[in-house]
């Protein structure tokens, strides 16, 4: 499922990467190269781009079955 599966991302307690974004002076290919790398070295091949607080629990429903 994992070749499927999107990593919910490098992002902060609210689903944001605000606080990333702060860290890196507001350089946001930074932050983008690092949700990147992150979610390589965790063996995803994609991320959710925009997750809320609460991402979608659709999600850990198709991990559960």
């Amino acid at each position: 499922m994992i070749d499927t599966l999107p990593m919910r991302g490098v992002k902060g307690t609210t689903g944001t990467q605000a606080s990333f974004l702060e860290l890196f002076d507001g350089d946001d290919e930074k932050v983008r190269r690092l949700n990147e790398r992150v979610c390589e070295l965790m063996g995803f091949s994609s991320f959710i781009p925009v997750s809320g607080q609460t991402y979608t629990r659709k999600l850990d429903g198709m991990v559960v079955k």
